[in-house]
């Protein structure tokens, strides 16, 4: 429902562009499964560090906890087509990261200035699926997305 979003931020969104679906496999996909079949710290370790930049106590025993309710799902999305994306005339922020193996962050960046050419885009180096945990990092983020969805 395009017509009823103000502005939109998005965070290493799926669907906007291709990949391979083997790095994501071979990078998140087995660590997740080899954990859930036989848990185990190291195994977790292993899962929690293919999609976290940064590892943070709490976020860690939330996510091995939620691994084993989570239904994997490993069908790739659907593409954001051309024609869809006309639809949306908000102004459209993306964070995309550098070291993401489902969403490459180089791609995703170009793709979204493809569709949206207005597109403000944020570059988080060194990242991977879910970004830099720090206390530094949240204030950013927050601060730079609390900027775009108030500016006038």
């Amino acid at each position: 429902m395009p017509a009823h979003v103000r502005r939109l931020a998005l965070m290493v969104p799926a669907g906007v562009v291709s990949n391979s679906p083997w790095p994501s496999l071979r990078d998140a996909g087995f660590a997740i499964l080899a954990y859930r079949a036989f848990p185990s710290p190291a195994r977790l370790d292993r899962a929690l560090r293919s999609q976290f930049t940064t590892l943070d106590p709490d976020w860690s025993a939330y996510f091995g906890e939620a691994l084993f309710a989570y239904k994997l799902n490993m069908r790739i999305p659907p593409l954001l087509t051309a024609e869809d994306a006309r639809k949306v005339r908000c102004p459209v922020l993306v964070f995309a990261a550098e070291r993401d193996a489902s969403f490459p962050g180089r791609a995703l960046i170009d793709r979204m200035r493809e569709l949206f050419p207005n597109c403000q885009t944020e570059w988080i180096a060194g990242s991977k699926h879910c970004p830099p945990l720090t206390d530094e990092f949240r204030k950013w983020m927050a601060a730079r997305t609390d900027h775009f969805l108030n500016a006038t």
